[in-house]
């Protein structure tokens, strides 16, 4: 079995899914977010209220960012892979460059798709500014070209849509625009 990260917008079921892997495969869930949820959680967040969290989460993200380098959560995940020794899911890939980092280390990566009235619904429930969020998580959309297939894993099929070429040419091209390769 592969180790997996999962592609896809907030609310449609990632860590749902990272915890079936967990509990009926033995998976270890990690999550790039997880140094971000350790800090507000000192300051009273619950982790069931993330709508009044979200923004918090990304202002530190973009702090820690300028403080301490762009690849501050790449150098925190892999310090979190070293002590794993099994298989991994990682349930919340939002940006290219968690997801090469991802694939150098030969993980499979996953778009997770679930219907936007589903996704509104949720983010309600949690309450979340719907608004903001869709804006915000606008370029994940543009992954939903990928080939709809089922991951059969030990008799368990879960619906899934194969994001790594998508990713990988979307690398390729953004890199090659900023003269990287």
């Amino acid at each position: 079995m592969y180790n997996l990260g999962l592609i896809g917008r907030a609310y449609s079921g990632k860590s749902s899914i990272a915890r079936v892997f967990e509990d009926e495969f033995h998976y270890t869930r990690l999550s790039f977010a997880t140094p971000i949820k350790k800090i507000t959680k000192y300051f009273g967040d619950d982790g069931k209220s993330k709508g009044k969290w979200r923004k918090t989460y990304i202002e530190l993200s973009l702090l820690l960012k300028r403080s301490f380098g762009d690849d501050i959560f790449l150098k925190g995940m892999e310090r979190q892979m070293m002590s794993v020794p099994g298989k991994i899911v990682v349930d919340d890939v939002r940006y290219p460059y968690e997801a090469e980092f991802l694939l150098e280390r030969g993980f499979l990566l996953v778009y997770v798709e679930t219907p936007k009235d589903i996704l509104i619904q949720r983010m309600l429930d949690a309450g979340e500014d719907v608004d903001f969020l869709l804006e915000e998580e606008a370029y994940i959309d543009n992954l939903k070209d990928t080939l709809p297939i089922f991951m059969e894993v030990s008799g368990l099929k879960v619906p899934f849509t194969v994001a790594y070429d998508i990713w990988f040419a979307m690398l390729r091209k953004s890199r090659q625009e900023l003269g990287v390769e």
